[in-house]
């Protein structure tokens, strides 16, 4: 699965190629603009619940170091192992 967390619709890139890769596993969350197309909010604990993931895959976890830090956390609440979660590092 691809979950894939922009501000807005027009933040989205690639989408239709990505969408013809990953087909139904490619999911889009906005989380500054409501449209009917997209869920709204954040990838948090009760979305990822949602989706019914199997948790006992990998993750790569891409993205602003907050929101890495926050699904890290949520991640492991949810039971995911340690070495499942995989971030990209980041050199200050």
């Amino acid at each position: 699965s691809l979950l894939f967390a922009n501000k807005t619709k027009k933040d989205i890139f690639l989408e239709d190629y990505l969408a013809r890769r990953v087909g139904q596993n490619y999911i889009n969350i906005l989380s500054q603009e409501k449209t009917p197309s997209y869920p709204f909010g954040r990838i948090d604990k009760q979305f990822l619940k949602d989706l019914n993931l199997d948790l006992s895959t990998c993750f790569y976890i891409c993205g602003p170091p907050k929101m890495t830090e926050d699904l890290v956390e949520t991640l492991s609440d949810l039971g995911v192992k340690k070495n499942h979660i995989v971030t990209e590092d980041f050199d200050d």
